[in-house]
């Protein structure tokens, strides 16, 4: 009769249905997996990964390297990156050539204050998706969609620059916009609203009125090196 290793109630189920040996979720129930192995010494480690697909293939990876002699635990270490860190370095690379810039640093202060301490391979799609049930009753949509494409775009440049393996984001919906307007100002409704503007106020509101730009958009608009806000000046 074989003996069963020790601690292996990590790789099953309550119900007793054993998962991919070597991997186990923690806590339960919280969509974070991780992985457990032995180097060529006999010495554990212990990785978390992210979703259980991705825990399977690092495994996988993990033991291939071991029984290779390619197992180096101080360059596995060297690979986890934290969202915080990550969101500040993209920040700093596109402040100066990045036009939506101020959504993108609003977008970024609140996944940092969403996910604390989370490093890149420990988000989930569950992650995002809570924060998408949470934040729905407090902005529109379209702040939400925004938000959750700077988090897919952040995980886009991560995975470039070889601080992860895969992008949870995908596996999230956009919500769907209602861009429908409320209704239009009459003729006398504009009449009235121009006739409490100075000159150059009036400007500015003429290009809300006819394009439908954001007020960020709007105000970020260059004409040559100078704003609209400087021209309406």
């Amino acid at each position: 009769m074989s003996l069963g290793m020790s601690g292996s109630d990590d790789g099953k189920h309550q119900s007793g249905k054993r998962h991919s040996r070597g991997i186990f979720e923690r806590p339960k129930g919280s969509g974070v997996w991780w992985v457990r192995y032995h180097d060529e010494n006999g010495r554990e480690h212990r990785e978390s990964v992210g979703s259980k697909a991705l825990a399977v293939k690092v495994y996988a990876k993990r033991k291939t390297q071991v029984a290779e002699r390619r197992f180096f635990p101080e360059a596995i270490k060297r690979r986890e990156h934290s969202l915080a860190e990550t969101i500040d370095d993209f920040l700093s690379r596109v402040k100066d050539r990045l036009r939506s810039y101020p959504e993108y640093a609003r977008a970024g202060r609140d996944w940092k204050a969403e996910l604390p301490g989370k490093s890149l391979r420990q988000i989930t799609p569950g992650d995002i998706e809570r924060y998408v049930a949470r934040r729905i009753s407090e902005v529109r949509p379209a702040t939400i969609n925004r938000h959750l494409a700077f988090l897919k775009r952040l995980f886009s440049v991560a995975i470039a620059d070889g601080k992860a393996e895969h992008n949870p984001v995908r596996a999230v919906k956009l919500l769907k916009e209602n861009n429908a307007r409320v209704r239009h100002l009459t003729d006398d409704e504009q009449g009235r609203l121009f006739e409490e503007l100075e000159s150059d106020e009036q400007r500015i509101v003429l290009v809300a009125l006819h394009t439908g730009l954001r007020r960020s958009e709007q105000f970020h608009l260059r004409c040559g090196s100078t704003s609209i806000s400087q021209n309406a000046r």
